[in-house]
């Protein structure tokens, strides 16, 4: 039995032997912003629970785990089985059939399991979509954003702007600003700065760089204005099992405007979040 960790703390535990489906679900955690779970990589379900988890995943290979073995883990709180539904299986289980969209669907009953706020989670998306909001509400232009442990330091970048002073955004005050920004949503009383690198202001443009970046699995980001694009660097990874490795991309306004555009298709589908999350991953909505 091998423990992997995803860094952070993990209310989740994960049961899976299959490398390939426990990076996938780990990913899609990490895209919804979630915290990753704890993987228990093992060629067996055991019948009972192992640590104290608010909510266990288990994903045994087929013909690997009686009814018995996976109601077992539900003596220590709720369990989500990932395969074809076992006959006698009872109502202690959870079941989420597999195929194309599985880990979509396996988060979207974390989110309800573990009563979580989809718009509340710290993903990128959130988190810079808020953050967003603050600089338009402040009237900032151009700002360079570099992720610290406590959240983001933003220092203005133009020299015209040198009157303006930078300020950290905490990751304590998100959940407040999130609330205040959902309540307030579409009242708001300033204008939108605009410019060539944010058309629609910071908000949206900034939200869509988040989305992209939870679809990166990114850490460690830092963004950067220039006279033509935005300069975005830091660190990826293919899950949170997984090394991450450096990446640095350039965003010119067409790819900025083409972003908005992809992000902004989840928000039309009827299931809202869950589409974008989808998006996100590559799945088909």
């Amino acid at each position: 039995m091998v423990i992997l960790s995803g860094g952070g703390r993990a209310s989740i535990l994960l049961i899976c032997n299959d490398l390939t489906l426990g990076r996938a679900l780990g990913r899609a955690c990490v895209a919804a912003g979630i915290a990753p779970p704890a993987w228990v990589v093992t060629s067996g379900v055991p019948g009972r629970p192992i640590m104290s988890f608010d909510v266990t995943v288990a994903i045994p290979e087929p013909g690997t785990a009686s009814a018995a073995q996976l109601a077992g883990l539900a003596a220590g709180g709720p369990v989500i089985v990932v395969g074809e539904r076992l006959p006698r299986a009872g109502d202690a289980l959870e079941w989420v059939a597999p195929g194309p969209g599985w880990d979509v669907r396996v988060v979207d009953r974390l989110i309800d399991r573990l009563g979580l706020t989809p718009a509340l989670l710290p993903s990128y998306e959130n988190r810079l979509r808020v953050l967003g909001r603050e600089l338009d509400r402040r009237g900032y232009p151009a700002v360079s954003i570099v992720e610290t442990p406590e959240g983001f330091d933003v220092r203005p970048e133009a020299p015209e702007d040198a009157h303006l002073d930078g300020f950290g955004f905490n990751d304590p005050d998100f959940g407040r600003l999130a609330r205040e920004a959902m309540m307030a949503r579409g009242e708001e009383p300033w204008e939108r700065p605009t410019g060539r690198l944010a058309p629609s202001g910071h908000e949206r443009t900034l939200r869509a760089l988040g989305w992209d970046l939870d679809a990166r699995g990114a850490s460690r980001v830092r963004i950067v204005p220039l006279a033509q694009s935005l300069v975005v660097s830091g660190l990826q990874a293919a899950s949170p099992y997984d090394a991450p490795e450096p990446f640095r991309e350039l965003f010119r306004a067409e790819h900025l405007r083409d972003l908005e555009r992809r992000t902004a298709q989840g928000r039309r589908e009827p299931d809202g979040w869950l589409a974008r999350l989808k998006l996100k991953l590559g799945v088909d909505v």
